[in-house]
């Protein structure tokens, strides 16, 4: 009865210590950057396609994850019945510690990309940042996708490239969001 107590009582404190340690590494600054992020954004994505630049209308929700360590991007581009809707979901990870941002989308693998400009981004939370990842082509060549990151109070936008030897720049996507107030929130 004695060691049941005692098993009792060591497992409790397990789970007091480890729900203490998980909430501790929450970094406030953190908080404060992913909550400027949080909310209803509406606009435009334009994307490359084989049929030149297109434009579509696209919101995207986001809230923090309910561990607090990323944000889930909700996106819904048209609307629902029309030939282009669809409906994605895409997590973010900022880590200025390690200088990285991860992206996944849902049900799908991680990729990490070296951050640039997260930590003058993390004093205000606020500003642009970017980041890259190095990949390679069908050739074995390099290709690097960038993504530069601008947000202020009301508005949200990036923008994703490509680049690769010889030198080329090419534009895949451009995304111009507005923060959408709570009157203002399209229908799903």
């Amino acid at each position: 009865m004695k060691w049941t107590r005692l098993v009792v009582v060591l497992l409790s404190a397990g789970l007091l210590i480890g729900t203490a340690n998980s909430k501790a590494q929450t970094d406030p600054a953190l908080q404060v950057v992913y909550s400027h992020f949080i909310g209803t954004w509406s606009g435009t994505d334009e994307y490359r396609s084989d049929r030149g630049m297109i434009t579509v209308p696209v919101a995207i929700t986001i809230i923090e994850t309910k561990n607090q360590k990323a944000l889930k991007l909700d996106y819904v581009y048209s609307q629902k019945g029309k030939k282009d809707y669809q409906h994605l979901i895409r997590f973010m990870i900022l880590d200025p510690v390690n200088g990285t941002v991860t992206l996944n989308w849902e049900h799908e693998s991680k990729e990490h990309y070296k951050a640039t400009g997260l930590n003058e981004f993390m004093k205000t939370g606020y500003g642009t940042f970017g980041f890259s990842i190095e990949t390679l082509s069908e050739n074995g060549g390099p290709i690097v996708n960038s993504c530069t990151f601008q947000l202020t109070a009301n508005t949200l936008s990036y923008t994703w490239g490509e680049s690769w030897n010889p030198p080329t720049n090419l534009t895949t996507g451009s995304w111009k969001l507005s923060r959408v107030l709570p009157a203002q929130l399209p229908s799903r």
